[in-house]
């Protein structure tokens, strides 16, 4: 994965995102390379309306080379008073996905990666493009 992509995953509270971000801290990340969005966090400061917010999280993110599309997941997350956390995490995109896994994050956007942070090219045992849950006598997803 690109050093220059970003790793986006929403939490249900700007508190469960900032313990995200200890989590980071605490695994050896940068804080350089970690982003936190909320309402009050967002770019332009707090005070504003939650939906001013999102909108300035979408142009920040979008800004930053992340889909237009996940980039609008992230304000919606941030517009319902959620928690937003980005991690430029190069090398160890997977030791991050497994940090936001671990917390319960939604996926936004993980350069291949699907919506539950697995690779969407090598996961040891997928044949074309099957996921845990898929096989039989596997729970449904």
């Amino acid at each position: 994965m690109s050093e220059r992509m970003l790793t986006v995953a929403a939490f249900p509270t700007p508190e469960r995102a900032a313990h995200a971000v200890d989590e980071l801290l605490r695994a050896g990340f940068e804080r350089a390379a970690i982003g936190l969005f909320s309402p009050d966090t967002a770019p332009g400061g707090s005070g504003r309306s939650r939906q001013a917010a999102g909108a300035a999280v979408a142009d920040s993110l979008a800004g930053q080379g992340v889909p237009e599309a996940a980039a609008r997941r992230a304000a919606d997350a941030v517009a319902r008073g959620e928690g937003v956390v980005t991690v430029r995490a190069g090398a160890r995109d997977r030791d991050a996905v497994q940090i936001f896994r671990d917390l319960g994050a939604e996926f936004l956007h993980a350069e291949g990666m699907d919506e539950l942070g697995y690779p969407l090219d090598d996961l040891p045992g997928a044949i074309d493009g099957a996921r845990p849950g898929d096989g039989p006598g596997e729970p449904a997803r």
